[in-house]
């Protein structure tokens, strides 16, 4: 029986300290030869890719992410919240398009000072989860707006009291709303649910915006007044941190006798005082006898290459670094946090893979690949804000959140 891996060597410390593994850890877990076979297996003059090489490169993951590339400028839009315009929400909502009979306002604190008129409003895809496409639908919609009394981090959950003098914009019309589909990449390039006003709104440069959206009632493919999931961008508003997950893309490959493909998601989370990332691996190497690793590859340019002996296995990314996680379990999931992993400029994107083996068995896995947006940090105080009543569109009151629908004005 190969030996157990001991919490006082090498391979035991540099898990506990989630950092590089040396291949001289690994090799004395792997009397088999193992390591040797893998890297044979993958030729190492066309494709180097075997856990103790990737495990040995040095710790560089804070120089990773301060070489990631930072994200491409958009033109000026008035999104709310204000840097969502560049990173995607990290939620999805069903309000308010989602809903058959629904009262929703947001209080918007974060727009520009810059007197303009409005003419409409929309709300784009959610592209963080997979998802497939969604069917054209309508809505007859109302919509009000005004300047609001309240603060958006101070809202009431009685719909009159966060009104000043409301004007209608739009009057029980009925708009159809276009298929839409999971975007290539996140964000989505536009925000394609949009409700054009008849009537324009002056917004004075300043004050708190009171968006008043109310749904009287839907047709979704030919049914009237459904409820639906319509994966609206929706994103959670906090002081104490920051989180953006990964926009997943690729296809793992599954642990060989499987079928199950291995997949990963990863969310960075930014505080005042760190920046972690969380991994959920699923249908990885499986820990039998002895324990499997899982290790996260990270790089800022993206790749397509195919392991020889496994063409199903895809690398998606030029490797700069390779942090050790933990080990799966017996089949194949591990949830874990890597803390500290350094810094890095908010909106700046770095590639995330999960690599899978089991090293005295030499199989392994390669998962999905995620793309990360390092997050900006947390604001330091809420600028938007919903209150919601989800079933009646005549409702006095609602459910006040601070789990805002991306919005943009027009």
């Amino acid at each position: 029986m190969p030996p157990a891996l001991h919490a006082t060597d090498k391979l035991g410390a540099a898990r506990r300290r989630g950092g590089s593994v040396p291949v001289e850890a690994l090799a004395a877990h792997d009397p088999s030869g193992a390591q040797a076979r893998i890297r044979r297996a993958a030729g190492v003059g066309s494709f180097a890719l075997h856990m103790s090489t990737f495990l040995s490169i040095p710790r560089l993951l804070p120089f990773t992410l301060a070489a990631a590339a930072s994200l491409p400028t958009v033109a000026q839009t008035l999104v709310s919240p204000a840097d969502r315009a560049l990173l995607e929400g990290n939620a999805s909502t069903i309000y308010p398009l989602g809903r058959a009979h629904t009262r929703v306002q947001q209080l918007l604190g974060d727009l520009p000072t810059t007197p303009r008129t409005l003419q409409g409003h929309a709300y784009r895809r959610d592209a963080v989860t997979v998802r497939g496409a969604i069917a054209p639908f309508r809505s007859q919609v109302s919509v009000l707006a005004s300047i609001s009394p309240r603060t958006a981090n101070a809202p009431s959950a009685t719909f009159t009291d966060n009104h000043g003098t409301a004007q209608l914009l739009l009057d029980r019309a009925w708009i159809s709303f276009p298929q839409t589909d999971r975007p290539p990449v996140d964000p989505a390039a536009t925000f394609e649910l949009r409700l054009p006003w008849t009537t324009p709104y002056p917004w004075p440069g300043q004050g708190v915006l009171c968006l008043e959206t109310v749904v009287h009632s839907n047709d979704v493919g030919g049914q009237p007044d459904r409820n639906f999931s319509v994966f609206q961008d929706g994103h959670d508003l906090s002081t104490s941190s920051a989180r953006q997950p990964g926009f997943r893309y690729g296809t793992g490959c599954a642990f060989e006798g499987t079928t199950t493909r291995t997949t990963a998601s990863f969310e960075l989370v930014r505080t005042a005082t760190s920046l972690d990332l969380e991994v959920a691996l699923r249908a990885g190497a499986r820990t039998g006898s002895s324990p499997a690793l899982a290790a996260v590859m990270f790089g800022v340019n993206s790749a397509n290459w195919t392991w020889p002996s496994r063409p199903d296995c895809t690398v998606y990314l030029t490797p700069l670094t390779t942090e050790l996680v933990g080990s799966p379990d017996t089949a194949g999931n591990l949830d874990a946090t890597l803390r500290g992993i350094g810094s890095g400029l908010g909106g700046r994107v770095v590639l995330a893979q999960m690599l899978t083996m089991n090293p005295v068995s030499g199989l392994g896995t390669l998962s999905d690949v995620s793309r990360l947006t390092i997050p900006f940090a947390p604001p330091a105080q809420l600028l938007a804000s919903r209150i919601a009543n989800g079933d009646d569109a005549a409702a006095a009151t609602g459910t006040v959140s601070f789990s805002v629908p991306v919005v943009e004005l027009f």
